[in-house]
């Protein structure tokens, strides 16, 4: 009997010290299982074709076992966000869009303030974000950071490129893509839908220079490590290929530090945000050799925008906050911190060189 419990004791042991140091069978068995199950539904509902040479061996998580023989497991075990703490943080934000009939997160970008709905000031602001930057039907658009699919359908809709791949690192907003994109997708076309991936911005699921066009909006704030995104950008993009980017930046910082000790709850209240300045951006641009084409600050604007957002939820009573009252106040404040000029909001569009 003695020696039968110090077995089972130096099997407990055994186990105990495998979890620690190894990943362990069942956290790939998981992973596959959710690759395995998203893109059975995937060929269910429509085309899932990112074909396998356009795919790096970088992908963190949607080929686990081939990532197993090609990749150190710590690049994979231990990513730089929370699935979990994102997830809280993005909640809020999906009521807000079912609850409103939105299609996407983006904060919006109104020419003249109450002259459009809160809907068309967010497309406003993707086409200002491309602004004149040529995308054609044999053109392959990123959209990087691409939530729930919104603007990646605009583009799609209005450019028609080739392809247009959607990288996103939540789970659940690439299964909200791919839906939305399934309801909406042309029936006698279905190639021209946009194609949705779960991936790590700071590892891209793409092959080196297999890409024209980087779309990157409201996304690279939540980034920990914005350099090696950049480097990323550069590595994917083709010679001559565009990288536009809008994101929440500050000269501040130092204000906003302690925001980030709430990064790690799991709560709709945590910021998950790693706020850079403008100078901060273009000093990596400059070292990954990325030409800036064209720089917007756009803090007005899209201030403006969420005024008119803010006014229409008002409008339709406390009621229709069911879900997402803490996310009001959120935008309330972002506005009047965008129109202190204590946050700003940068619009960059820039190319690498041949």
């Amino acid at each position: 009997m003695k020696t039968r419990k110090r077995a089972l004791q130096t099997e407990r042991t055994s186990c105990s010290t495998n979890k620690k140091t190894t990943p362990g069978v069942f956290t790939f068995f998981r992973l596959f299982s959710a690759k395995k199950k998203f893109c059975a539904d995937s060929a269910s509902s429509g085309p899932f074709r990112v074909p396998h040479s356009e795919l790096a061996p970088s992908c963190p998580i949607l080929f686990a076992f081939e990532i197993v023989q090609r990749f150190d497991p710590p690049s994979v075990i231990i990513p730089l966000v929370s699935q979990r703490t994102l997830e809280a943080h993005y909640l809020p934000n999906w009521r807000l869009t079912q609850a409103h009939g939105l299609s996407g997160y983006n904060c919006g970008y109104a020419v003249q303030r109450g002259g459009a709905s809160f809907h068309e000031h967010q497309q406003a602001l993707v086409w200002r974000l491309i602004g004149e930057m040529a995308i054609g039907p044999k053109s392959t658009v990123v959209d990087v950071g691409c939530g729930i699919g919104g603007p990646a359908g605009w583009i799609t809709e209005r450019y028609q490129p080739r392809r247009l791949i959607g990288v996103e690192y939540l789970w659940s907003s690439v299964a909200a893509a791919h839906a939305r994109a399934a309801a909406e997708a042309d029936r006698d076309r279905p190639a021209s839908r946009p194609i949705f991936v779960q991936g790590d911005a700071h590892r891209l699921p793409l092959a080196d220079g297999s890409v024209d066009v980087i779309f990157n909006l409201e996304s690279a704030l939540h980034y920990p490590d914005k350099r090696t995104f950049i480097s990323e950008c550069r590595r994917i993009l083709a010679p001559g290929g565009a990288l536009c980017l809008g994101d929440i930046t500050t000269s501040h910082r130092w204000l906003f530090t302690p925001a980030q000790l709430l990064n790690r709850l799991p709560s709709q209240y945590n910021s998950n945000v790693w706020l850079w300045s403008p100078k901060d951006y273009r000093r990596a641009f400059d070292a990954e050799g990325l030409e800036l084409i064209r720089h917007e600050e756009a803090s007005r604007p899209v201030a403006d925008s969420l005024a008119d957002g803010i006014a229409e939820i008002r409008h339709r009573g406390p009621a229709s906050m069911k879900g997402f009252r803490g996310r009001f106040f959120y935008l309330a404040f972002l506005e009047k911190l965008l129109r202190a000029r204590l946050l700003r909001y940068d619009l960059f569009c820039l190319r690498r060189s041949r």
